[in-house]
């Protein structure tokens, strides 16, 4: 990853003065939290949300609390994951952000070219009018804030329920 961004001449990330302890678990939408106000609103303004998932070189598909950052706070993302993470939000329930954006990305197996394509489609949208842009991706961003508040919560209670099920079943309880 590293290789491939820092060969971008032009910087494509927004930095904070400095980086506090709990940032990576704080929704700065719902939650008032201890953040400085400059923090604060970078979290809230900035346009995209690149998503770095936890799991990205390993076959395992694993969601954490980071995709739902951006979709508390109204934001389009990226999801820097292994491959298959776009699909598993959708059968979560979510939409995600194509034609809008080139998601072709979440099914590349090769991690070397799965990271050039998100920078290639970070790129291209950094070049786009992105008021028009987020006016005609609204109804995904607000549909996603909607779904995470009110219906997710009981896909994921069921999904619970069929895991402790499975795992009584395998150790036949």
């Amino acid at each position: 990853i590293v290789k491939h961004l820092t060969a971008i001449p032009e910087k494509l990330t927004i930095d904070a003065p400095s980086v506090h302890g709990s940032s990576s678990a704080d929704i700065l939408r719902n939650i008032d939290c201890q953040l400085a106000d400059d923090q604060k609103q970078i979290d809230v303004d900035a346009f995209w949300h690149v998503v770095t998932e936890t799991v990205f070189y390993y076959p395992k598909l694993h969601l954490t609390e980071k995709v739902f950052k951006p979709i508390v706070n109204f934001q389009p993302f990226f999801m820097v994951a292994y491959p298959g993470a776009l699909s598993l939000l959708r059968e979560l329930g979510f939409k995600t952000f194509s034609p809008f954006i080139d998601e072709s990305y979440d099914v590349e197996l090769d991690p070397d070219q799965r990271i050039i394509k998100i920078v290639n489609e970070v790129k291209r949208l950094s070049t786009v009018d992105l008021d028009a842009l987020y006016a005609d991706m609204q109804e995904v961003i607000e549909y996603n804030f909607n779904w995470f508040y009110n219906g997710f919560q009981s896909v994921i209670a069921e999904e619970l329920v069929r895991n402790f099920q499975g795992c009584l079943d395998s150790r036949g309880v």
